[in-house]
């Protein structure tokens, strides 16, 4: 018995501080058939995230905060957010970024530049509504 309708559209949250790159995932997201919300300032982020099916962001989001503690904030936030997938893509990509993002708990890191269609495939199998098919990879 399902807790509810099920959504056939999976709603994405963009934190990016570059405006074309933010507008440029967001309609490749959108006419891939995800619903997209985009910000560039955590506070606004943290406040999407709530009803977000995922999350894409950088790494370098704000002089204030970075993409890393913005990941740990949603994964500490006690919020259903905390559990939903997060796709980091970044162009100051490093190994030691990679492992840092997943230690704030990122679920992916990808290097700019993206393909777009990568992107959209990732976060496909990250949303899909079964959730028994989820798992917790980590790449080493």
């Amino acid at each position: 018995m399902a807790d509810g309708p099920v959504r056939l559209t999976r709603r994405v949250l963009v934190v990016e501080a570059h405006e074309d790159t933010r507008n440029l995932y967001a309609e490749y997201l959108h006419a891939s058939g995800f619903s997209v919300a985009t910000c560039y300032r955590v506070e606004d982020a943290m406040n999407l995230a709530v009803d977000a099916d995922a999350i894409v962001t950088a790494l370098w989001i704000e002089r204030r905060m970075d993409g890393f503690d913005f990941i740990a904030r949603v994964r500490a936030a006690g919020t259903p957010a905390a559990r939903i997938p997060i796709i980091v893509v970044t162009s100051h990509f490093q190994n030691s970024d990679r492992a840092r993002a997943a230690a704030a708990g990122a679920n992916i890191v990808f290097a700019k530049p993206c393909p777009p269609e990568m992107l959209v495939a990732a976060l496909r199998q990250a949303t899909q509504t079964d959730a028994s098919s989820s798992s917790d990879e980590q790449a080493s």
